[in-house]
């Protein structure tokens, strides 16, 4: 039986290595495209790794399979796609970032598209924000190829609805909010992402979160498939029960300091809190002002950026993790904190709420309010002794995230697609 050619296409990387091992079976016949990859003949990775840091080594390590033979990749635009990694992460304004990104963005989907038409491809898988001019060229020379989309967020319009709601209820925070996502506020912008979606065949999306923001700006819920990503619960050990006779709770956000996470509605609720029963742990960039933290007065402890290794640890030494997002269409750190027994408390537009039940593994809040998450914060501080059986409960829910289920289900929604593009096929000739 012929294999159906299918290209796995990304300037970034993302999860769309884990993509692309998942349909490294006998049924595909594969081809994974970026920018930047660590293969064993790429002259341009060795000079980076000879003039790296050892971090940025490590980085430059990750940019590989271990399962993907080098001969199923293909690189186009590396020094492009090398410049906006470094600018990842020393353009603080983020600026020239997102200009580089459009520019590559651009260049790099029209080869796709170009090397797709050439080979006969069947499928093609690109992700958001990305696959805009990929899957116009294709729609105009060749429209037998299915076009399909792997959604890693919500969509940005439906995104920008939640910011600007979130600039009037915190105007004290407006500004900050929009240096952290003022790429998302750009009307422009936003309609072109609404004609990416529309314009893909089939969505697949980490959460129903984030398929109702796709299925908000016009996207039929037919064509969109709901698929939560692995999680390596190896990395993260299961937590030993604490001794909870006068000790205070622990509370720990993986968001940085971040208005886009939730961060007011966080400070102001653990404020709310009567002193000396609990602690915030902040983990990540910290760029609040002197101003701000100095509104609140209970134990806050800022504790920056950590290595993701450094993570676990961390998590095994917290009672609660705090998840109050804006928007996310899955929530990594929620689940990480899941995996090491943490309850969580998150709010109704992140993903992971698909895996919380409330009072059984943590608690699901309405987005932006202060005086929910003071109320389950306040339940976990009056029910200390329900916290290790929910974590017991929380580390279950993801312990069912293997990366076998993500590969199975990831082909089951292939096959489907298929399938369904052939039966409108045979009917169309019918016709």
């Amino acid at each position: 039986m012929k294999k159906v050619k299918i290209v796995i296409a990304h300037p970034g990387k993302q999860h769309s290595i884990q993509f692309a091992e998942a349909v490294n079976n006998s049924n595909f016949d594969m081809t994974y495209i970026t920018t930047v990859y660590d293969s064993k003949s790429s002259f341009l990775m060795r000079l980076v790794k000879l003039l790296s840091s050892s971090k940025n080594k490590k980085r430059a390590n990750a940019r590989k399979s271990n399962i993907l033979k080098d001969s199923q990749v293909k690189t186009f635009y590396s020094f492009i796609g090398l410049f906006r990694i470094f600018l990842a992460h020393y353009d603080k304004s983020l600026v020239l970032f997102h200009k580089v990104t459009v520019f590559l963005s651009k260049l790099f989907g029209e080869k796709v598209a170009e090397y797709a038409i050439d080979n006969n491809v069947d499928v093609v898988v690109s992700y958001d924000t990305f696959s805009g001019d990929l899957f116009k060229k294709l729609s105009k020379y060749n429209q037998k190829i299915i076009k399909v989309m792997d959604a890693s967020a919500a969509n940005l319009a439906y995104q920008k609805q939640i910011f600007e709601k979130d600039i009037e209820l915190t105007p004290e925070y407006a500004d900050k909010l929009l240096s952290e996502v003022s790429y998302t506020m750009e009307d422009n912008r936003n309609e072109s992402y609404i004609e990416e979606a529309k314009d893909a065949d089939y969505i697949i999306v980490a959460s129903e979160f984030s398929k109702r923001s796709y299925v908000s700006v016009g996207v039929s819920p037919d064509k969109i498939f709901v698929c939560p990503y692995a999680i390596d619960i190896a990395k993260f050990e299961y937590k030993k029960v604490r001794n909870r006779k006068n000790k205070e709770i622990v509370f720990t956000f993986l968001g940085g300091t971040k208005q886009s996470k939730g961060l007011s509605y966080m400070l102001d609720a653990f404020q709310k809190l009567p002193r000396g029963i609990a602690r915030l742990n902040i983990i990540g960039f910290d760029n609040l002002s002197l101003n701000l933290k100095n509104k609140y007065t209970n134990e806050i402890h800022y504790l920056g950026l950590k290595l993701h290794s450094e993570i676990p640890e961390i998590l095994q030494n917290s009672d609660v993790v705090l998840f109050p997002s804006l928007s996310d269409g899955f929530g990594f750190a929620a689940a990480e904190g899941m995996a090491t027994g943490c309850p969580v408390i998150a709010s109704d537009n992140s993903g992971i709420c698909d895996l919380i039940t409330d009072e059984v593994n943590g608690f699901i809040v309405t987005t932006q309010s202060t005086d929910e998450l003071y109320n389950k914060m306040m339940w976990f501080i009056d029910n200390q002794d329900k916290i290790f059986d929910m974590g017991k409960a929380a580390r279950k829910s993801i312990e069912s995230l293997t990366r076998e289920k993500y590969n199975d289900n990831i082909n089951y929604i292939l096959s489907k697609i298929i399938k369904g593009r052939l039966y409108n096929q045979l009917e169309q000739k019918i016709k």
